[in-house]
């Protein structure tokens, strides 16, 4: 006996609690949920990496000055990786 529960008792719980057709669901929806997240997560960065200028110029407006561009972007200059770029390997290190 382990905390008051015998060990049978606490087996056939586990059995039952697999065979839950609650649980099973719960699973599935989880796992189906994993494509769907991964595939927003691409459509999301492809959208932005297609827009003229990149998304700081479109958030900062067309009279956004190149300080404040570079301050948005992080001061690195740069607008994000490109999508084609990184998964063709012509991207620059």
């Amino acid at each position: 006996m382990t905390a008051g529960v015998p060990v049978r008792d606490r087996s056939a719980r586990l059995a039952a609690l697999r065979g839950s057709p609650a649980l099973r669901m719960v699973g599935k929806r989880t796992l189906m949920a994993v494509p769907i997240v991964l595939g927003a997560s691409v459509l999301t960065f492809w959208v932005l990496s297609l827009i003229p200028g990149g998304a700081a110029q479109q958030l900062l407006g067309p009279e956004a000055t190149a300080e404040q561009l570079l301050r948005w972007n992080g001061g690195s200059g740069s607008t994000g990786p490109d999508l084609c770029a990184t998964c063709s390997g012509s991207a620059a290190p």
